[in-house]
């Protein structure tokens, strides 16, 4: 009955706050409080509510909410259940991000947003069938083999329906084709850039407080020209819109709140990683960022880790919540076993790795700066229920979402692997490379600085021999010798200085002057030395492999345990 009385309550104080001829949402005329989708527009969300605009209607338009009536309907939130908010407006009716920094929101994003339409190298021009950043051997093995459109395809939905989903940060990789025409590429070719831009712009014309931001990386062929038809047709497209970089007051710091009212219907930005970024368009270091090419699991949380603590307040955060392919391709190599449970394409990876990624940011990071979080196949998950509760719709319902679920992620295996696997014959042990030395099949204490062992005493470390001398090993001598002596400045009648120019010739430092030779006496010298004890008998790897028994074996993968020369799978 409270929860009942509450949403009553808060209904009442919504048909205060908007005009009694406010229109509902467009398409939604007879359920102007239909539910968003937890999953991309599709599904659940928490039911009772209306649709609240920052403006004074239901579509979004200028008439202004005073501000004692903003804050009422702020801070409300925390006690009643919250509305149920349209993805394809969330920012104008989500009261708890009106007068948060635009870096300090949840934003769901789209890693490599335009890969949805990638298009097989069989439909494409003889001469140019593959996009200029995957003109190689690999990318044309693995097209001829149905291999690489598998793993060049990040996304599924276009930019128009990623947008009613929600989807407030897209990724474009530009390139030219030979054509000259302007698309995405990501190995192969995919949309052009003016039918991504247009979506763009349908969307942002028909939400003008729905704040978009898109980022522009690769740019792959493209010259010097190529850069400036691309700006050229963000202006046509987009120019009315664009959010200037350098307009006053503007920054990720900036909140939707001051966006609307002191830049109206400015609701893109463009990031642009470039030197031909024009003025207006934001450069590439207003975004921190938490990439990192990996799909180890474990390496991939650290990445992150490591990463948001260096979210900041002056630049955006971008959250790189897809796992990626190696550069190496190791894990396509592996995808190709039929046996294995490797994932078989970059969707059937993004199913294993977005649950967990969720998890991470639902359960561990949900304090965080995380920002912009950007997935793969993003349609295939919760994201935009997730962003809500982490937003402050915390009566937003993911029910049914597979968020920190166990997935095969860390725990992908070759055929031969399910099974357990070999690890060879092993190698002897040896001794501590950082703190021994192995002499006569024992390991001893390498020698402190300045110190080396004599080769027939292992035992000793001692002072080497001065040069000149012979090393005996615990001695060093030097024999006798005798030289001629540098007479040059001696006269004719006395060569050798031994009567009337006594001491004309010289000799060599060390040396005894004979006059006409020059005289080195025998010497023989016992070593500064130390005993270092006796050796040991080897027991450790080398880096890499590890200890069974009396022979040392490669570590197995995280996912295996060692039993004795196998690694069997942990599960």
């Amino acid at each position: 009955m409270r929860r009942l009385a509450l949403a009553f309550s808060f209904l009442s104080l919504a048909a205060c706050t908007f005009a009694p001829d406010d229109a509902p949402a467009e398409g939604d005329a007879e359920n102007p409080t239909e539910g968003a989708s937890a999953n991309g527009g599709s599904g659940n969300g928490a039911s009772g509510g209306v649709d609240t605009s920052r403006g004074g209607t239901l579509q979004g338009e200028s008439t202004d909410v005073p501000e004692a009536t903003a804050a009422t309907l702020a801070d409300s939130v925390a006690e009643q259940p919250f509305l149920e908010v349209k993805p394809q407006d969330w920012m104008s009716r989500t009261p708890t991000i009106w007068k948060k920094p635009l870096n300090k929101i949840f934003i769901p994003g789209t890693h490599d947003s335009g890969t949805y339409g990638i298009q097989s190298v069989y439909s494409r021009p003889v001469d140019d069938a593959f996009a200029p950043d995957g003109d190689n051997k690999v990318v044309r093995l693995g097209q001829f083999i149905g291999v690489s459109d598998k793993w060049a395809k990040a996304q599924e939905k276009n930019l128009t329906e990623q947008l009613a989903d929600g989807i407030r940060a897209l990724d474009l990789r530009p390139c030219r084709e030979k054509s000259g025409t302007l698309r995405i590429c990501h190995s192969l070719y995919g949309p052009t850039m003016s039918d991504l831009l247009t979506q763009v712009s349908d969307f942002v014309n028909a939400h003008p407080k729905e704040i978009v931001i898109i980022g522009n990386q690769g740019f792959a062929g493209m010259a010097a020209a190529d850069h400036q038809n691309l700006l050229a047709l963000y202006q046509t497209k987009l120019g009315s819109h664009i959010l200037d970089y350098n307009a006053p007051g503007v920054s990720p710091a900036s909140t939707p709140d001051e966006l609307w009212t002191n830049h109206p219907g400015k609701n893109v930005i463009i990031m642009y990683a470039d030197g031909a970024r024009p003025a207006n368009f934001w450069p590439s270091d207003s975004v921190t960022g938490s990439w990192k090419e990996t799909w180890d699991r474990a390496a991939k949380k650290t990445s992150l880790e490591v990463a948001l603590p260096k979210a900041t307040a002056t630049t955006f955060f971008s959250f790189s919540g897809a796992a990626t392919p190696d550069e190496a391709g190791k894990l396509i190599t592996n995808s190709m076993d039929p046996t294995g449970t490797y994932p078989h394409s970059l969707a059937e990876m993004a199913d294993d790795t977005n649950p967990v990624m969720l998890g991470w940011l639902q359960n561990e990071w949900a304090g965080t700066a995380a920002n912009m979080v950007y997935l793969d196949f993003y349609n295939r998950t919760c994201i935009y229920g997730l962003t809500q509760r982490l937003n402050g719709n915390v009566a937003f319902s993911l029910d049914g979402c597979s968020i920190g679920t166990k997935t095969a992620w860390g725990n992908w295996r070759l055929g031969y692997e399910r099974f357990g696997y070999g690890r060879g014959a092993g190698t002897p042990l040896t001794c501590d490379a950082a703190t021994q030395e192995k002499r006569a099949g024992l390991c001893y204490p390498k020698c402190r600085a300045g110190y080396e062992s004599p080769v027939l005493f292992p035992t000793v470390c001692a002072m080497p021999c001065p040069a000149g001398y012979r090393d005996d090993g615990l001695t060093c001598f030097r024999d006798a010798k005798i030289i001629s002596a540098n007479n040059s400045k001696c006269p004719w009648y006395d060569k050798c200085g031994l009567t009337v120019k006594k001491g004309c010739s010289t000799c060599p430092s060390g040396f005894r002057n004979d006059g006409c030779t020059c005289r080195q006496d025998p010497n023989s010298i016992v070593k500064t030395r130390y005993d270092r004890g006796v050796g040991r008998v080897p027991d450790t790897c080398i880096s890499g492999e590890e200890k069974s028994g009396l022979l040392c074996y490669p570590t197995c993968p995280s996912n295996f345990h060692s039993v004795g020369p196998m690694c069997m799978p942990n599960d």
